[in-house]
């Protein structure tokens, strides 16, 4: 089996206290795959060092089979890692097509100038409304990201990430604060991706999880208590007891 992402015995120490300690963890290719765990499992650390914001203190993360741990942020994302963050990181300012081209030409390597008139490029005005439709966000090309609700704001988040162009996409908490018809509208997105994009979420709303994950990973206490289906992790006596109490059973 191929994989679009693997780690293998990551670790990292802040000082004294570790907080990831041997993690290893393996993304297939077009793998629909959920990381999930208590409050201060270790996840957003993970995430972050994963994007390259932290720097490990042991241990390899490849993307695509290609080692990436010395690689920055920015070229993380050139070699096809996009990531979502907890809360927003649109800009409220410009519309939902602008922001998309941002994304668009940040990822080409082209000049951000050609957002002072979108419509004097064709083939980017054509690109941002094929990649505007497909995620059904045509009707809020024109519009202002701070006029959209919250729910629509995160769903273009994740269109922004996905204009990156990305093999593998981590979502981090894409569900946090969403109301339960906005929860469907990201499931529905999510459902509708190809499978050339391989997704990593870590999300607490297990519902979403289930309902989406193949695979799931269990973070606990900075290591890997449990990989397994869906099935397997519900059933799982220990993750019962650290996490999922009785809301599954």
């Amino acid at each position: 089996m191929s994989f679009a992402l693997e780690i293998r015995n990551l670790k990292k120490a802040f000082g004294g206290l570790e907080v990831t300690r041997d993690v290893s963890l393996t993304v297939a290719a077009g793998a629909r795959h959920a990381l999930i765990g208590p409050n201060g499992a270790g996840k957003s650390t993970l995430v972050n060092l994963i994007t390259g914001v932290l720097k490990p203190s042991g241990g390899e993360i490849l993307l695509g089979g290609s080692g990436i741990g010395n690689l920055s942020q920015a070229e993380r994302v050139k070699r096809g890692l996009a990531r979502t963050f907890q809360i927003n990181s649109l800009f409220p300012t410009m519309t939902v097509a602008e922001n998309v081209a941002l994304a668009m030409v940040a990822h080409d390597g082209a000049d951000a100038r050609v957002l002072d008139n979108i419509s004097r490029d064709p083939a980017l005005a054509a690109r941002i409304g094929e990649h505007l439709l497909r995620l059904n966000l045509a009707d809020t090309a024109d519009r202002l990201v701070s006029n959209l609700s919250y729910g629509q704001q995160r769903i273009v988040e994740v269109a922004l990430a996905l204009a990156l162009r990305p093999n593998v996409l981590l979502l981090d908490e894409p569900a946090a604060g969403l109301a339960a018809k906005d929860v469907e509208m990201l499931l529905d997105l999510l459902k509708g991706l190809p499978d050339t994009v391989s997704v990593l979420i870590i999300e607490h709303d297990m519902d979403l999880v289930f309902r989406f994950a193949q695979t799931i990973t269990v973070l606990v206490d900075g290591r890997v208590l449990l990989t397994g289906t869906p099935e397997e992790v519900r059933k799982d006596q220990r993750v019962r007891d650290v996490y999922l109490g009785r809301r599954h059973g």
